[in-house]
């Protein structure tokens, strides 16, 4: 037989590998903190009556509880800056950057806030009390609890949530404004005026409108359940979609105003004038229509279930064409 063949020769045993070699470092020098920014100059210039023409930058200052009483801010940067508690009576925002600013509690009586841009300011029981907001940006600014009586709004188009819960509105004016879901829980708006103004999706829970006008506005799918609206006045309103469960409307004039599928179950329209108002598929169950003026109404497709019409003025002269129920007080009813 053949020789057998050698065996293999032995592997090499590995060496291990070198230790690394780094040159040797220094240990880092400690952090040392942030130089502090340097003071604002235009800080030195707060007092009563101030103007800050040539030092418009105030942005996320602290000037909380300051005295800027009749001061001119016009076109100043305040972003972001603390003015709670501050005197801001008769002082001129104007064309102002106020975004974020927090308001609370600052006295701002007769204040001009027009065309100065307020967007998510918090004016919390603020005092805005005859101040002047033309042409103002408010979308999500925060007015719960302020003082706005006889303040006038006008000309305001960009203003959306805006949230006046609890504000006191007396006798203010809004003119030509755009303000949709705005929330005015629970706010006084007595004899306050609205014209030509859009408050779409609004909520007025809880509000007194004792002596409101509204004319020629639309407040569509507003809700205003169990509102108080004794004597209001609304012309050419728009409340289409609105819900008005429980609302109480005695005594008011809604001449020729939308109601087309409004929820006014258990409302109170007792002594209202509704000339020329249309009505059409509103859910009426259980309203209340005593001694009201209906000329020239329209309630066609209405929900007229136990609906009370007792002494209704001009029913005759009013539409109630495919009405759905049996109402209560009304004798005459147009064949379909």
């Amino acid at each position: 037989p053949p020789d057998p063949l050698p065996p293999p020769p032995p592997l090499p045993s590995a060496r291990p590998l070198p230790p690394p070699c780094f040159p040797p470092t220094d240990p880092p020098p400690p952090a040392t903190p942030p130089a502090p920014p340097p003071p604002n100059r235009c800080l030195k210039l707060v007092k009563p009556g101030a103007t800050f023409n040539d030092c418009r930058n105030l942005r996320n200052t602290d000037l909380s509880g300051a005295n800027l009483y009749r001061a001119d801010l016009d076109f100043t940067n305040l972003q972001g800056a603390n003015l709670e508690g501050a005197d801001l009576r008769h002082a001129s925002f104007k064309n102002a950057n106020c975004k974020g600013v927090r308001f609370g509690g600052a006295r701002m009586g007769a204040s001009d806030l027009s065309d100065s841009d307020m967007t998510g300011s918090n004016l919390t029981g603020a005092d805005l009390g005859e101040s002047r907001l033309k042409g103002t940006i408010l979308d999500r600014v925060i007015l719960m609890n302020s003082n706005m009586r006889r303040a006038e709004l006008t000309m305001i188009h960009r203003a959306e949530n805006v949230n006046f819960d609890g504000a006191q509105l007396v006798n203010a004016k809004l003119k030509d404004c755009v303000i949709p879901h705005a929330s005015f829980s629970f706010a006084n708006l007595h004899g306050a005026r609205i014209e030509k103004s859009v408050l779409i999706g609004s909520k007025f829970d809880n509000v007194q409108f004792d002596g409101v006008t509204f004319i020629d506005s639309n407040l569509e799918q507003v809700q205003l359940q169990g509102a108080r609206l004794e004597g209001v006045m609304m012309v050419k309103v728009d409340l289409s979609n609105a819900n008005l469960q429980g609302a109480q409307m005695r005594n008011g004039a809604f001449a020729s105003s939308i109601f087309t599928f409004a929820d006014c179950r258990r409302a109170d329209f007792s002594r209202s004038t509704l000339v020329g108002s249309d009505l059409s598929y509103a859910s009426l169950q259980k309203a209340s229509f005593r001694r009201a003026k209906l000329t020239d109404a329209i309630f066609t497709g209405a929900e007229c279930e136990k609906t009370d019409f007792t002494d209704a003025i001009d029913r005759l002269k009013a539409d109630f064409k495919r009405i759905v129920g049996t109402p209560i007080g009304l004798k005459v009813v147009e064949p379909p």
